[in-house]
């Protein structure tokens, strides 16, 4: 490492992020605060003709561990947000048709989708259905609808979400019907089904937090697990287009929030970990954090102040988004901005040595979100 790099490294490492977005661009931020997409070297280095694989060996892809629609639902919506931050990616462009056709290989006839394919893009039976996959789809496809600037994509992806609708109403439990409505809630203004669906959802998952808050614990569950902040955020994303939207946009503030309360800690983003999780009354786990939740935790706050026009939310995504920075309970960096990639997880004093799918995936969602935000602040003149 440079000493000018290492530099900037430790700088990061002790300033809050609320003061890096208030002062100027931090090196280390610019390119994302500036609106200019992520580097995809390595993402597309775990880019096969059949899709993005699952799993690396530190940067180096392991094929043998297969391909799954969760990380390829992932890979498409960065794609389109590549795509809109620069028309002209080719490997934007690579990666999103790669994804998009594994989608097209796996949904089933009943509109869901089988998760887990083998090196060669076998199905894999015993590992095949998870509705936290075919909720993922449905969010992907809602976005490639609504946002990408390919008129074949956005064909496609339509066909696939016209089969799949009711699917959407069949998933049982919190998350995957929050990923669904994140998709119907994106595609609301283009269909009159997604709009229904988008009612659908976001009146259950509404009805299951009034049964389930107390004014201690606002939440839907008596625990903090994986993937929390995609419940406030579809909450948010739904409030803008489904009927309830007051009460949506209310339960989504009240819990984000709640979250935050638990997790943003003097300026510092630490997420629940793996390492036990958080169930009420106990202590929470604060190691094996994963890059979803801070990619998770920065479209929420960044939901939250495209709902309220409140620019007070937009610091607080920023400090979710340097997680990726070192701004963590650990000072280490976790993204490679150099390559895209980003390691697998944050333990007290290492990371994780590989560089997977998912991981790189959350940065790379994280930056193309903060990228798009920023820039339609600047076109406001905010």
């Amino acid at each position: 490492m440079s000493r000018s790099r290492s530099a900037t490294h430790s700088g990061l490492r002790t300033r809050g992020a609320a003061q890096i977005a208030a002062s100027a661009p931090h090196p280390l931020l610019a390119d994302a605060l500036a609106g200019k997409p992520p580097e995809l070297a390595h993402l597309d280095a775990l880019c096969h003709h059949l899709g993005v694989v699952q799993f690396a060996n530190g940067d180096t892809r392991d094929l043998d561990s297969g391909f799954c629609v969760d990380d390829n639902a992932r890979a498409l919506i960065v794609a389109v947000d590549v795509l809109d931050l620069d028309s002209k990616s080719a490997r934007a462009h690579r990666i999103g048709a790669a994804a998009l056709d594994l989608l097209e290989r796996t949904q089933l006839p009943d509109g869901g989708f089988h998760n887990m394919l083998d090196a060669q893009g076998e199905r894999i039976e015993e590992n095949g259905l998870s509705d936290a996959a075919s909720g993922r789809a449905l969010w992907a496809l809602g976005i490639t609808v609504a946002r990408s600037n390919d008129e074949s994509w956005r064909s496609r992806a339509g066909a696939l979400l016209k089969g799949s609708w009711n699917c959407a109403r069949r998933l049982k439990t919190f998350r995957p019907q929050a990923y669904a409505l994140l998709g119907a809630a994106a595609a609301a203004k283009a269909s009159p089904q997604a709009k229904r669906v988008a009612d659908e959802l976001s009146a259950m998952l509404l009805d299951a937090y009034e049964r389930a808050a107390t004014p201690q614990w606002p939440w839907w569950e008596p625990n903090l697990t994986w993937g929390n902040a995609r419940l406030p955020e579809a909450m948010l994303r739904a409030a803008g287009v489904a009927d309830a939207g007051q009460r949506l946009a209310a339960c989504g503030l009240r819990t984000l929030e709640f979250l935050a309360s638990i997790t943003q800690e003097d300026g510092v983003f630490v997420p629940i970990g793996n390492d036990g999780w958080y169930e009420q009354g106990r202590k929470r786990a604060r190691h094996d954090q994963q890059p979803i939740e801070a990619a998770g935790m920065v479209d929420a706050w960044l939901a939250a102040a495209e709902r309220t026009r409140d620019d007070r939310y937009w610091p607080r995504a920023l400090e979710a988004f340097a997680w990726f920075l070192g701004v963590n309970s650990e000072r280490l960096i976790v993204a490679d901005l150099q390559t895209g990639g980003c390691r697998d997880g944050l333990g007290l004093g290492w990371r994780n040595r590989n560089m997977g799918a998912e991981s790189t995936l959350s940065y790379l969602q994280a930056h193309c979100a903060i990228a798009r935000f920023a820039r339609a602040r600047a076109a406001r003149g905010a």
